[in-house]
């Protein structure tokens, strides 16, 4: 199963972080995409978006 917000298929475990995008698997953010309140520090479509731009799902990352 690809991951939620860079697309590589990079799970080993459901609650792992992608090395890719350095973003935890959470599914009340990948059903809720404007939710910050999660695992993630950032919304699913914040950290796509930032994905897209910088390579990484956080601003603080790059």
């Amino acid at each position: 199963m690809p991951r939620a917000c860079c697309g590589y298929l990079t799970f080993t475990e459901r609650s792992d972080t992608c090395p890719v995008c350095n973003q935890k698997h959470d599914l009340v953010q990948e059903e809720r995409l404007y939710d910050d309140d999660g695992a993630n520090k950032v919304s699913l479509v914040k950290a796509r978006e930032n994905f897209r731009k910088f390579g990484a799902c956080m601003d603080m990352e790059f």
